[in-house]
């Protein structure tokens, strides 16, 4: 029998230390702690997932035969990435996961009617926070846990309907075989029966976990039909200078008619590496450099962006989009990207015989006065300060030590 996969769904949830999933205090346990760290699922469209991968090691031997005999195994990889129409309630855990610094404030405190609003603004840290992912596949018999994920990659899409692709970096993942309290390798697997936690993800050899039952309750902006973020709805941002203008170019606003195609990268440079004691599995994580590039497109009106490519001149792009408003507070979702030091790389203008168009290609610096080189202002329910003890300072399973090294949330 075959299975549909629109029933599949996927959480995320912030870990305590690196490679242990948050787990309800029951037996079996599910991924996730309600009212402190709750699995938050978000609608992704088709086609996304975490793809294992084992290394292989077929060099060639002179082995009297002329087929291969030998394919030991030497590692594993997990890698995934999901595509989603982007709101500030799903956008909330990517965003954190590759800026790493959340300020986060109280908009308006909760009513008995409405929730409380939030403000928050993502700024490049020297770390970032780890996740488990739970993805249950079709009818939730089976599932798939990853542990210790990391987002490599956030790239923001301005389409009619803003797209979001965020690909992550896994270090554990179930199903799959891990050694047990005695050092023997045996198979683990994930869904809704309850199976053991292997050491590995901070298993003790008793506590069994089993996949959140149905329905997931997804944390996706949804009102009246709508929910996603729109490019109809983009308008000026609030920095200095950019009430009128999306672009400054030496602090000068230029007029330009921003197109759809648009797109904002934030990526982390992350060294992720095996270590002795760590199975085949990544041991340990290094997260480097925060980059910021991304494409602009946009009417030909004036040659200004082709020359300041050519001159390097600084160059400053700021936007906000409004969404749908929140309960009956008065106040709406709402995002503000801040990139304040951009250098054009190119800025071709093609000569056809339609509309002329600029597609400029451009890199983030930091800003030597603000000192960031990417600023992103989410407004949602997210309430950030029940979240910001869930980082623990020790190491990994009781097996495995080292593990929280590095990776960490900065929340001030």
């Amino acid at each position: 029998m075959a299975y549909t996969g629109i029933t599949s769904a996927v959480g995320l949830a912030i870990e305590s230390y690196f490679c242990q999933p948050p787990l309800s205090s029951t037996n079996p346990a599910t991924v996730g702690i309600a009212g402190t760290n709750p699995l938050r699922y978000m609608m992704v469209e088709p086609g996304g997932g975490f793809a294992g991968e084992a290394e292989l090691s077929l060099g060639a031997e002179v082995d009297g035969d002329i087929q291969l005999l030998r394919a030991p195994i030497v590692g594993r990889r997990y890698q995934g990435a999901f595509r989603f129409y982007a709101d500030p309630e799903n956008l909330f855990y990517p965003l954190l996961g590759v800026f790493g610094r959340d300020i986060a404030s109280t908009q308006q405190a909760a009513s008995s009617t409405n929730p409380a609003v939030y403000q928050h603004q993502f700024l490049p840290g020297r770390q970032i926070p780890s996740f488990s992912v739970e993805e249950d596949i079709g009818d939730g018999t089976w599932a798939r846990l990853s542990t210790g994920v990391l987002v490599q990659k956030l790239e923001l899409q301005l389409a009619r309907l803003f797209t979001a692709e965020v690909t992550f970096l896994a270090h554990r993942q179930l199903p799959n075989r891990y050694p047990d309290g005695n050092g023997h390798f045996v198979d683990y697997f994930f869904g809704s029966t309850p199976t053991l936690l292997p050491p590995a993800m901070g298993g003790n050899g008793s506590l069994t976990v089993v996949r959140t039952p149905p329905p997931p309750s997804f944390v996706d902006v949804s009102a009246n039909g709508g929910g996603p973020f729109v490019f109809a709805e983009i308008g000026y941002g609030t920095q200095a200078g950019f009430a009128s203008a999306w672009l400054q170019v030496d602090g000068n606003p230029i007029a330009i008619n921003l197109l759809e195609g648009s797109r904002i990268l934030f990526e982390r440079e992350i060294q992720s590496v095996l270590v002795a004691g760590s199975g085949y599995d990544p041991g340990a994580a290094v997260v480097n450099r925060f980059l910021c590039s991304g494409r602009l497109v946009c009417l030909y009106d004036a040659m200004d962006l082709p020359e300041a490519a050519l001159a390097a001149r600084q160059v400053s792009l700021n936007f906000a989009v409004t969404g749908v408003g929140i309960g009956s507070t008065g106040l709406s979702y709402h995002m503000e990207v801040h990139l304040p030091n951009l250098r054009i790389l190119r800025a071709p203008l093609p000569l056809t015989e339609g509309m002329l168009a600029i597609d400029a290609d451009f890199v983030g610096l930091r800003d030597p006065i603000l000192g960031y080189a990417a600023k992103v202002t989410l407004v949602n329910t997210v309430n950030a300060a029940i979240l910001g003890g869930q980082f623990g300072s020790g190491g990994g399973s009781s097996s495995i030590a080292g593990f929280s090294n590095g990776i960490g949330w900065i929340s001030t």
